[in-house]
């Protein structure tokens, strides 16, 4: 069935099989248990990202996203300082943080990228 459209496809199935070769027809798909889980943990999007490149990728746009919201929290930043787009599911606003907290933050953060001296 078509998403967009919402009509079946009119293409002919494949001999012993319910849906045409576009649709998934000449997909046999991984038959062994080790294939199945080989399968499951190198399951990307579009071919690009694991899934922990993306669990990742998620955790350093909430800190991110933290920091931002920290800079607006303490008067940081003039003007308009949002990203387009929503907020990953691992963001938690910043409300009132204590200075000791705010310490402790900057000490997690990621110091192996220092930029190079001139």
């Amino acid at each position: 069935m078509s998403k967009r459209t919402r009509l079946q496809c009119k293409a002919p199935a494949v001999k012993g099989k319910n849906v045409c070769r576009t649709h998934g027809g000449l997909s046999t798909g991984p038959k062994t248990k080790q294939g199945r889980q080989r399968c499951a943990e190198a399951k990307t999007i579009h071919g690009k990202d694991t899934r922990a490149k993306r669990a990742q990728n998620a955790a350093a746009s909430a800190k991110l996203n933290y920091l931002r919201d920290l800079g607006n929290l303490l008067g940081m930043f003039t003007g308009k300082t949002g990203w387009p787009g929503r907020k990953p599911n691992a963001y938690r606003p910043p409300v009132n943080p204590d200075p000791l907290e705010l310490v402790r933050l900057i000490e997690a953060l990621d110091t192996t990228h220092k930029p190079t001296e001139p």
